[in-house]
C-alpha cells in the first residue's frame, strides 16, 4: 500500500462529484501515461488526476505520494492502458498490481488567495524580481525554451542580466519560438487581441516534454498576470484574451491531455503549489532566503518544465510593468500633463509620491 501526503482541492473535488454522479459507485479509469516518478489517470476524454512523488511537488491536478527509498511507479507495475478504480477513499488497479490510500491526505488549494496579510512596496517587489532572476539563471535548467530570456535586450537591461549572457546557450528550441514569444508579448502589452490570438497558433504545444517547453512558459506568463493584477489592482484583459484562444476556441487540442489540464488551469488562476507559492513570496515577502527557497523548488519542477515557466513568470513582470506605464502615461495624457510619467515600478518622475 502506498499513501498519499496531499492532493489539490480541484482533485478533490473531482473525485467526490465524479462519484456522486455514478451513485457512490467507484469510477472507473486507465493509466494513461507512466514515468519513473509520475503517472497519469485519465477519467474522461478530457480530465487527467495525475499520481506523483511527494518529493516534485504538488500540481493542482495531482495527488501526492509517499514513494519508499528507491520505489518508483514502474515498479509498482503501472503500466500504460492499465484499468484502475477510484473512490474518496483509494485508487486500485484492477488487476491488484497496487492500492494507494487516499484518506489522511492533505488538501490545498491551488488557486489565488483571496486577500494578503500585507505586500511588499514597490522597491521591494522590484528586488524580488531580480532575487527571482539571479537564483534562475545561477541554478536553472535551460536545455527547454528558457535560453530565450537573453534573447531580448530590454528583459537583459530589465533584469540586469549582461553577466549571465554569455554562459546561457541558445540552442534550436529557444531560437525558433523566440520571436513568437517576443510578437505575444508585445501583443499583450499593446492589448491586441488579434494579434495574440493571431501568434498563439505557433506557440501552444511546442517543445520538448509531456508538458511542451512553450506551454510551461504560458502557464508562468499567466501567474505573473494574475498575480501581479492582484498586486497592482489592474485588470488585465489578455487573460480573457487567452482564455478565449485557449479554451474557448480549443487552441489547447494541439498539445498534450496533460499540459491541456495545466494550461486551464492557469487561465482560471490555479497553479502547482510551488509557483503559487513563489508568485505570492513575490509581492508579499522582504525575505531574501525565502525567495531562493521558492525559486529553487519551482525549478524542481520536471526536467526543464521548472525553468521555462519561471521564465515565463520573469517575463511577464515585464510585461505588467510595460502595461502599468502605458496605462500611466495614458492617464496623465488625459488630466493634460506635460511631465514624463513612470519609469519605474510605482513612482512618478517628478515625486516621491507612491501610487497607491
Amino acid at each position: 500500500m502506498i499513501n498519499s501526503t496531499s492532493m489539490s482541492s480541484r482533485v478533490k473535488n473531482m473525485i467526490e462529484q465524479m462519484v456522486e454522479v455514478n451513485g457512490g459507485k467507484d469510477i472507473e479509469g486507465f493509466i494513461h501515461s507512466v514515468f519513473d516518478y509520475a503517472c497519469n489517470i485519465q477519467v474522461s476524454d478530457k480530465d487527467l488526476i495525475g499520481l506523483i512523488s511527494k518529493e516534485y511537488g504538488d500540481n493542482p491536478y495531482s495527488i501526492s505520494l509517499d514513494l519508499p527509498p528507491g520505489q518508483t511507479m514502474k515498479k509498482l507495475n503501472m503500466e500504460q492502458g492499465m484499468r484502475v478504480i477510484i473512490n474518496n477513499k483509494s485508487i486500485r488497479s484492477v488487476a491488484g498490481h497496487f492500492y494507494i490510500n487516499l484518506q489522511g491526505a492533505d488538501s490545498w488549494e491551488p488557486g489565488l488567495p483571496k486577500e494578503y496579510n500585507d505586500l511588499v512596496d514597490r522597491n521591494q517587489l522590484q528586488s524580488n524580481l531580480l532575487e527571482i532572476m539571479g537564483t534562475l539563471l545561477r541554478k536553472g535548467n535551460f536545455l527547454g525554451i528558457g535560453p530565450l530570456i537573453v534573447d531580448y535586450p530590454p528583459i537583459i537591461k530589465e533584469f540586469e542580466i549582461n553577466d549571465f549572457e554569455n554562459s546561457i546557450k541558445v540552442n534550436h528550441y529557444s531560437s525558433y519560438i523566440s520571436p513568437r514569444i517576443k510578437n505575444l508579448l508585445y501583443g499583450i502589452i499593446k492589448d491586441d487581441q488579434v494579434s495574440i490570438e493571431k501568434i498563439l497558433t505557433g506557440i501552444v504545444g511546442f517543445g520538448p516534454g509531456l508538458t511542451p517547453s512553450a506551454d510551461d512558459l504560458l502557464v508562468g506568463l499567466l501567474a505573473t498576470l494574475h498575480y501581479l493584477g492582484q498586486y497592482y489592482k489592474m485588470e488585465i484583459k489578455a487573460i480573457s484574451y487567452l482564455k478565449k484562444s485557449l479554451i474557448d476556441q480549443g487552441l489547447t487540442n494541439q498539445t498534450t491531455i496533460v499540459s491541456r489540464q495545466m494550461l486551464k488551469a492557469a487561465i482560471n488562476g490555479e497553479f502547482a503549489r510551488s509557483i503559487k507559492e513563489l508568485s505570492i513570496a513575490m509581492i508579499a515577502s522582504k525575505d531574501r532566503k525565502e525567495i531562493e527557497r521558492a525559486v529553487l523548488a519551482a525549478i524542481n519542477l520536471g526536467s526543464t518544465s521548472g525553468t521555462d515557466t519561471l521564465v515565463g513568470l520573469l517575463l511577464g513582470a515585464y510585461v505588467i510593468k510595460k502595461i502599468k506605464i502605458k496605462k500611466e502615461e495614458n492617464y496623465g495624457s488625459t488630466c493634460g500633463s506635460k511631465k514624463e510619467h513612470i519609469l519605474r515600478f510605482g513612482y512618478i518622475n517628478d515625486s516621491n509620491k507612491r501610487i497607491k
